[in-house]
């Protein structure tokens, strides 16, 4: 192959070291190429388990491997595969300005799909077939008692983006006896508004609140849940940190069973609306039951005893 012609990688390697099939991919590209573009994959957002390293730490590590016989940049995931193949088409061509490239790929790879004006070719691996999430996943499990592991997990934790945690809080009210349902979480002397923090499995905010609800409060059955606000949460555990938690407030009627405390929670009481003894109630709670007192949903409530 001509030595004019630059040798095109484009990977993720999201991996803490490289396996036998990335050294076998690189090998390959450099064994035909005197010049060879990588490009890594760089999804927008916090880290996650697909994709904890950032661009640097990877682009590094590469550079360790191989130094100056590779050019390392970065590519942008797109929610568009069009739109995706048209950046990596421009990358190449802000490397590589004559365009002569081959692209290469193995198992799995972007060339499967690729629509892009640039040549592709299959690069077949050594069995057996090498999966980074395996090793992420056996990663996952251990520590490493050493300095450098844990100034890695300083370093991963330091630049994430901050983070406002979704909570949701859910205001059970008997009509009839207009009165109130909070609860107590043990070591804790007041009371709170059940709640607690969206699941990722939650399909929406309600969805949260019923799931919370029959985990702290048992089987019971409740109305539609009405919207009556939000607000960010001065949270103690969340002081002196970029992150934190903002909470939505619902409110239901029970229209049957007897609320049992379960999950985190203690104990649970039933307050008058007329009278709550705010003095008991979590002092973060305060302005939850002020949102709430204030709500339509509470105005509208008959007065019946």
């Amino acid at each position: 192959m001509s030595s004019n012609i630059t040798g095109v990688i484009v990977g993720r390697f999201q991996i803490h070291d490289l396996h036998p099939g990335h050294e076998f991919l690189l090998e390959t590209a450099l064994a035909r190429h005197t010049r060879v573009l990588v490009l890594l994959g760089v999804r927008p957002g916090n880290p996650t388990r697909r994709n904890p390293l950032n661009f640097e730490v990877r682009r590094d590590m590469l550079l360790a491997l191989y130094g100056k016989r590779i050019l390392v940049a970065p590519i942008y995931d797109c929610l568009d595969d069009a739109a995706w193949d048209a950046q990596l088409d421009q990358r190449i061509l802000e490397h590589v300005p004559d365009g002569e490239v081959m692209l290469y790929g193995s198992r799995d790879s972007f060339i499967l799909g690729y629509q892009g004006k640039f040549q592709t070719q299959y690069i077949e691996t050594p069995q057996p077939h090498y999966n980074a999430t395996d090793f992420r996943n056996e990663i996952e499990k251990s520590t490493i008692n050493n300095p450098d592991f844990r100034a890695g997990i300083i370093y991963a934790v330091a630049n994430r983006f901050p983070s406002v945690y979704p909570t949701v809080d859910i205001a059970v009210v008997d009509p009839k006896k207009r009165r109130l349902l909070l609860g107590r979480k043990p070591q804790e002397t007041r009371f709170r508004f059940p709640g607690g923090f969206v699941d990722p499995a939650d399909a929406d905010l309600e969805t949260a609140a019923r799931r919370e609800l029959a985990e702290e409060c048992g089987t019971i059955e409740v109305g539609p849940m009405h919207y009556i606000g939000s607000y960010k949460v001065d949270d103690w555990r969340y002081r002196r940190s970029d992150d934190g938690i903002c909470t939505t407030l619902f409110a239901c009627i029970l229209e049957n069973g007897t609320p049992t405390a379960g999950d985190d929670l203690a104990e649970l009481q039933w307050r008058s609306l007329d009278n709550p003894e705010v003095h008991s109630i979590l002092q973060g709670h305060h302005r939850l039951l002020e949102m709430l007192l204030h709500s339509r949903f509470i105005q509208q409530l008959p007065y019946t005893s």
